[in-house]
């Protein structure tokens, strides 16, 4: 029997580091990656992604990305983010990042390079990691 794939939710840091060209990223969407890894990402992504101006730089890739990631069109704010509201707040979480959160809620981890995402992904308990983080775990460091 398969192992089954692992949801990752993709952050925006991580997809515009990909339309800029870093060339590590080009692993993510591969035959290796995609036999174990299913990507996730939201509306609010998307929108962080359309609203960078590098789609426009990199329309090709972001065909690519297109046809790796299942979006997610979950309803805002579930039960696990509401519960985590005041410390989110307290700590000044851009609207986007609860967005975020809330899409990560069914996956098995966050992918991102944004380090305050990282901190906030710890108030709702959702694992992340860096894309070279994954690689190495899948065993397809280089």
């Amino acid at each position: 029997m398969p192992r089954p794939k692992i949801r990752v939710f993709l952050d925006t840091s991580v997809l515009l580091q990909y339309l800029r060209g870093k060339r590590e990223l080009e692993k993510l969407f591969t035959p290796e990656i995609e036999e174990k890894v299913e990507f996730v990402v939201n509306g609010i992504v998307l929108q962080e992604v359309l609203l960078s101006g590098l789609v426009r730089k990199a329309p090709k890739k972001m065909d690519l990305v297109m046809e790796h990631v299942t979006v997610d069109r979950a309803s805002l704010l579930s039960p696990v983010i509401r519960k985590h509201l005041d410390e989110f707040r307290a700590r000044r979480a851009h609207v986007n990042d609860l967005m975020i959160f809330d899409g990560t809620r069914q996956c098995d981890r966050l992918l991102t390079y944004d380090e305050r995402r990282q901190e906030l992904g710890q108030i709702v308990e959702v694992e992340s990691e860096t894309p070279e983080e994954l690689f190495e775990e899948l065993q397809l460091a280089s």
